[in-house]
Parts: C-alpha cells; structure tokens; sequence
C-alpha cells in the first residue's frame, strides 16, 4: 500500500519551490536550476505560477529572454507596456496573457526544453515557451503594494504541462495539454465562454465600462461564411476571428481580429476567413501530434457607462461573397440545364411513343392479315370491299404520286415501308387494320367522306382498272398483253403476301386458288376478261 502510494506521488508534478513574496515596483527573482537533480536534459517542464494574495492590485508574472535589465524595465514597467510587448509578438518576454487581460488571480508561465526551432511555433499557441538554460530569472511588476506567491513545478515528459482549471483535464496524449470543458478556454481553461452553434438566436446583458464578453463558435467542417445578425440598445465593439490564430484571447486592439463597432447590422465572416483557420489549426494538429477543436472566437466589448441588451442571430449562408454575382450565374446555368434535361425526356418519350405505335401497327396488320380467313363470314363484308391488303413499299412503286401521302390520315403516324396499307377507290392510303377499325363504325372514306359500299362506286372502280388493261370501248374489246401481264403478276404477288403473312389462311388460299381477284368479279366484262386471257 505504501509503495503504490510513493509510485502515484512521484508521478505527480514535483514541487520545487513555494515562496511568498511583497513588491511595489519592478522586482527581478533569479531561480537556479542545476540544484534540483531530476531535472533532466530534454525532458524537463518547469511550471512558475503567481497567486496573487492581494485583492486590490494585480501583479505581473514575466520571463524574459534577453539579460538587458534596461530593456526588460522598459517592458515590464506598467499595463500599458506590457500589452504592447504582447502585441508586438516578439516574445522578448512572455506573460500569461489570458490572466493578465481578464485581471486572474492565478498567472502561469511554462518552460519546457522539449521544444526546438521547428515546433516552438505551436506550442506557443499555448503558452509554453522554450527553456534555453538552467540559471533563469522572473520578473515581477505591481504598481501598488501587493503580496504574492510564487510556485515552481517540474514536470517530466507524460505529464500534463499546464495547471487545468474549472474541472479541466489533461489530454491522453503523449503530450499534454488541458481539455476544458464545455463553456471554458484558453491553455488553463480560466476564460468562461458560453458556445453558441450556428444557427441560433441568443440574447443576453452586456456590463457596463469596458466589459468583455468572449463567445466560441464551433467551425464546421465545410468550410461556409458566417453570418451574425447584431441587435442592440446601444453601439458595442465586436473582435472576430480563429482561435488560435495568435498565442492568446485578443486585447481589443488586437490586429489580427476584425473591429467593427455596431448597433444594428450583420457582421460576416467569410468563406476564406474560416478556411484560413481551418488551415491554421490542421498545421497545428501535424506539428504536434493530436486532434484539436476549431472555434471562432467573438469579443464583445460595452465602453458605455450603462448595461446594454445584445440579440445575436447566428446562421451559415453558403455564399462566399455576396459582391461576386456568381450565384446568378449557378442559378442560370442549373435552369438550362434542367431545361436541357426536360427537352431530352420530353423528345426520348415522344420517340418511343411513336415507335411502339408503329410496333404495335405492324403487330395489329400481321395479325389482321392472319385472321383474314379464319374469322369467316364476321368480316366478309370487308373482304367483299375489293380493297386488298398491300406492302407500303410496293404499291408506292406503282403509284408513285402517293409518295407525298407520308403518314396515315388515322392514326397520324409516318408510312413505313414493310407497313401493311390499303388504297381506297378514292385513292386515299391507310393502314390496313386503321382502316378496317374505321369502317366497322363508318362507311366513307376518312379523308374525302367518298362512300365506300355503293355497288355504283364498285363498277366504276373497276370499268377505271378495264381502261388500265387498255380495254378500248366500241365495236371491239382489245386488251394490253403486257399491262394484263402486270396486273396478273400483282394478283399472285397478293396472294403470295395474305400466304406468307398468315399460316392459317394457307389452305384457304390454295383452295380458292382459282378464284379470280376482287378485281376481276361483278360483271360480264371482267369475266371476258378473264376468258380471253385464259385464251
């Protein structure tokens, strides 16, 4: 038991020194470090911490860099200097910067010779600077009378390097700093800073004569402009900007904040602004090894003399920059490209349509076709129409005029050349199963209103296709050998075609092959026809 006990307190920080002090003044301390044993060479943090006994004045902790007591006097002579020093960022010497603006009882400074040239940047941003030597000195600065203590600390490497405040942990991290928690920030977490995620809407009371009031915004991780709407009873001064941009939470003065004193209005800060601290805190995590927060930090200060109520309405707007007018150009490019898109669909809709109805078509005429003779006396006043059923390519060939005919009067769509048609007396093409359709219901042609069932209308038709053979009218009939020859041709190319496109009407066909046309039936003079052709 008492060894575990002896094992915890050697991992505890090693108190060094604890001594009480009273100054007025300028007051240099000299601390040697050689004495103390277990301080080793590359693994060594001192802690010097200022606990200020008084309650009326407030002390000033310094290291220093340089062994030039003028110079140091100059620095450490008064609040004024001192913040100027700070603001310089020259580091010739180093406070505790946060207590000194918020006027904290506990200052700390940490040295540590782990730190070279490369990281020392970093780990500045958390106020722990490098340790060149063993034989130090401090420096102590009160414009009044005030008691102090002054503690020495040595940390060895695993260790958490600063004092963490306001239950504030160490991270498990081989180097380590204090983690605080939520609504606490800085390297000791002693800065109180309620956190307001955007969007949202807050209100609160701002002291009077220069009260500061410090928010912490979280940052996103897509970078996006900030945007905050400010609504006060009086004018305030507003210090925006990233975390750890610089070593310490900013004096007003500050120059690597944004200023603006507002009453009512937005302060924005930009798409860049909050990837520039974005960058600046992933160049932090490489250099020293973990994962941190991304925070924007908003100051804000009352110099009235009276309390002041603030509204603060926080939202992201993806717009980087509202002078650019580039939205306009994303607005535009998306409508015609939506346009674009809609015209396409639109076009692929109309195609397909017309093509399955042309698909349909053909489907409707084979099958037309196939059912000719099976359905036997339910379409026999069709067939007895003498209209054949033909191939759009072929009778365009024989009536070249009708190539200006280029769809069905029915059903609107474009001929195609295996398309099954019908040609009425009237010389008026359709499709054959639109015509049929049409003529269950009506008996006139579609496009002319021409009756298509009188017998009068038939024996026209047919003394026309006599005069085609070259019948001339008188006391002789004389007949074209070649034309009869064609016309003959075309009724077997007919038959060949109502054989071909139905399997069923097959025997009908053979049986009836003896048959004239309906071209050559109704009267005595196609049946001479007939005859003298047989002849």
């Amino acid at each position: 038991m008492i060894f575990v006990l002896l094992l915890l307190i050697s991992q505890t920080n090693a108190l060094y020194s604890k001594k009480l002090y009273r100054t007025r003044g300028f007051n240099a301390i000299d601390i040697d470090l050689e004495k103390y044993d277990d301080l080793n060479q590359g693994s060594t943090t001192i802690n010097i911490i200022l606990e200020n006994n008084s309650l009326s004045t407030v002390p000033f902790l310094a290291y220093c860099n340089t062994k030039n007591q003028q110079i140091i006097k100059s620095i450490v002579s008064s609040p004024d200097a001192i913040k100027k020093q700070i603001e310089s960022n020259k580091k010739l010497c180093v406070f505790d910067n946060n207590a000194l603006l918020y006027s904290q009882r506990v200052q700390q400074i940490v040295l540590s010779d782990q730190i070279n040239d490369e990281n020392e940047w970093a780990y500045n941003k958390f106020s722990i600077y490098k340790l060149n030597e063993k034989q130090i000195s401090i420096y102590i600065y009160s414009s009044d009378d005030s008691q102090y203590t002054i503690i020495i600390k040595g940390s060895q490497k695993g260790e958490c390097y600063n004092q963490c405040n306001n239950y504030g942990l160490c991270m498990s991290n081989q180097i380590l700093f204090c983690q605080c928690n939520e609504g606490y920030i800085d390297s000791t977490c002693q800065l109180l800073s309620p956190v307001i995620n955007a969007p949202s809407l807050v209100q609160f009371e701002l002291k009077e004569k220069s009260f500061k009031n410090i928010l912490t915004i979280p940052l996103k991780s897509n970078p996006a402009s900030l945007e905050i709407e400010v609504n006060t009873n009086a004018s305030i001064k507003t210090y925006i900007g990233c975390q750890h941009d610089k070593d310490f939470i900013p004096f007003s003065e500050s120059n690597s904040f944004y200023q603006t004193e507002i009453s009512t209005g937005t302060i924005r800060y930009s798409k860049d602004d909050i990837q520039y601290c974005l960058d600046n805190t992933n160049k932090i995590e490489q250099t020293l090894g973990f994962r941190m927060e991304n925070f924007v930090i908003l100051l804000l200060v009352n110099d009235q003399t009276y309390k002041t109520q603030v509204a603060l309405k926080l939202y992201i707007s993806t717009n980087q920059d509202d002078t650019s007018g580039l939205e306009i150009y994303y607005i535009l490019a998306g409508a015609l490209g939506a346009l674009i898109i809609a015209l396409l669909i639109i076009i692929c809709v109309i195609y397909f349509q017309r093509k399955t109805r042309r698909i349909n078509n053909g489907a409707l005429n084979n099958l037309n076709l196939r059912s000719f003779s099976v359905k036997g006396n339910t379409n026999r006043s069709l067939r007895q129409d003498y209209i054949p059923v033909e191939l759009y390519e072929q009778i365009i060939q024989e009536y070249p005029g009708l190539v200006e005919i280029s769809d069905c009067q029915i059903c609107l769509v474009e001929f195609q050349k295996q398309d099954l048609v019908k040609l009425t007396y009237c010389l008026h093409l359709f499709h054959s199963t639109c015509i049929d359709e049409w003529r269950k219901r009506n008996h006139t042609c579609p496009f002319c209103r021409e009756d298509l069932n009188k017998q009068k209308r038939i024996q026209q038709k047919q003394e026309d296709q006599i005069y085609q053979l070259g019948v001339i009218s008188g006391d002789a009939m004389q007949i074209d050998e070649q034309k009869l020859a064609e016309f003959q041709k075309r009724e077997q190319r007919l038959k060949h075609l109502q054989q071909t496109s139905s399997p069923d009407s097959a025997n009908a066909m053979q049986q009836n092959g003896n048959t004239p046309s309906p071209f050559l039936k109704g009267d005595l003079i196609t049946q001479q026809l007939c005859v003298q052709s047989g002849n």
